[in-house]
């Protein structure tokens, strides 16, 4: 009889993954690091406008009013772009050699091979998995965070990668929706709960 294919897939880190994974890290890693400074450069620059526009109604200084009109756009504009801005500075921090990954799921451990060489890590070493529209997240104890593409899953369907992982690590998959939203929690037994 022949043997069932290893679960296997094959990540890339583009700009928008990187994006993504800011996104992950913001609602479930580290809840709010990234929105935290998104609201304080938003409330910077609702202050800088008004400051801008009291100084030109009150006093007519124009000069004034476009300095702090300017810089309370240039605020808003990076509270906008925060994750993205968050994630071009990852990317460009990021090794090449670790942009592409293979990954293959063993039965003690999860094997992934980039340009910086082979690693195992054990099942028991996963502390959180997060599942997104388009990959699922393993963090480990030691911090690294595996993303598994699910668009490139070899040997296997997403609910096989899903019991697999829940089982080995011993853990739910937190479930993001495009808004990143948790929606749901899958438990190693496929019980679905509701994250409130």
């Amino acid at each position: 009889m022949a043997q069932k294919p290893k679960l296997r897939t094959h990540t890339h880190m583009d700009i928008s993954l990187v994006e993504e994974m800011q996104h992950v890290v913001d609602r479930v890693l580290v809840p709010n690091c990234i929105r935290k400074t998104q609201a304080f450069y938003l409330g910077i620059g609702v202050l800088c406008l008004g400051i801008g526009a009291g100084s030109v109604l009150a006093s007519g200084q124009l000069v004034v009013g476009a300095i702090f009109g300017l810089l309370g756009l240039a605020m808003l504009g990076w509270g906008a772009m925060a994750y993205h801005i968050a994630a071009r500075k990852t990317y460009r921090q990021m090794e090449k050699a670790v942009r592409s990954t293979d990954y293959v799921l063993e039965k003690e451990s999860l094997w992934a091979s980039n340009g910086r060489g082979d690693f195992h890590y054990p099942y028991s070493s996963c502390v959180r998995l997060v599942e997104t529209e388009k990959n699922v997240y393993c963090v480990t104890r030691q911090g690294d965070t595996l993303v598994l593409s699910k668009e490139n899953l070899k040997g296997g369907t997403m609910e096989e990668l899903r019991l697999w992982l829940t089982e080995h690590c011993r853990l739910p998959i937190v479930v993001l929706d495009s808004h990143w939203k948790v929606i749901e929690r899958v438990e190693s037994n496929q019980k679905k709960e509701n994250p409130q």
